[in-house]
């Protein structure tokens, strides 16, 4: 029997990479129970210099074997748009 794909999406705004890190992981964790086979995460210039960080934490948070990710000018996400300020 096929399983249709499990979609989850969140977007916060707090400076501190770790927290960051935290809560976003939180939320989806929260609408996907259950492991996750590939995550894609974008975040703002203002966590740059924690990249390699956060997606080791993000990784390790998600249970994750696939990560892709990248910096963006402006990250969208649950129906909001950053374009001034961290994300």
């Amino acid at each position: 029997m096929n399983q249709l794909p499990r979609f989850a999406s969140a977007l916060v705004t707090v400076r501190d990479s770790s927290e960051a890190v935290r809560q976003i992981t939180a939320q989806v964790s929260e609408k996907l129970d259950g492991s996750v086979d590939l995550a894609y995460l974008f975040f703002s210039h203002d966590h740059a210099g924690n990249s390699a960080s956060i997606a080791q934490q993000v990784s390790a948070a998600l249970q994750t074997p696939s990560l892709v990710g990248c910096t963006g000018e402006a990250i969208a996400g649950v129906g909001k748009e950053v374009e001034d300020g961290p994300a």
